[in-house]
């Protein structure tokens, strides 16, 4: 197989796996924002662990960074594409 097929290939299975991921990153979100959840991590001290979940406050702000930063990436049109990550993977044909 040549690079170009094996790039083909491999791009395939990322927009396969980040068209899965997109609708996983949004659902977190909104349980994060729907529930208020910001509430309950600022009232857990330090290394505590979140309400009933295994998660320490620290934990929770690597995700909810995180979160942030994909969902940014993924709504920000791309230089010379114009076009948003989010947009490009959800492309058919």
């Amino acid at each position: 197989m040549s690079g170009i097929h094996d790039f083909e290939m491999v791009m395939q299975m990322a927009a396969q796996q980040t068209e899965t991921l997109l609708p996983l990153v949004d659902q977190a979100n909104d349980l994060f924002i729907a529930n208020r959840l910001q509430t309950l991590v600022d009232a857990t001290g330090a290394q505590g662990k979140v309400g009933d979940s295994n998660l320490t406050k620290e934990s929770v702000a690597v995700y909810v960074a995180l979160l942030a930063a994909f969902i940014q990436f993924a709504g920000t049109p791309l230089p010379g594409i114009g076009l948003t990550p989010k947009q490009i993977v959800r492309l058919r044909g």
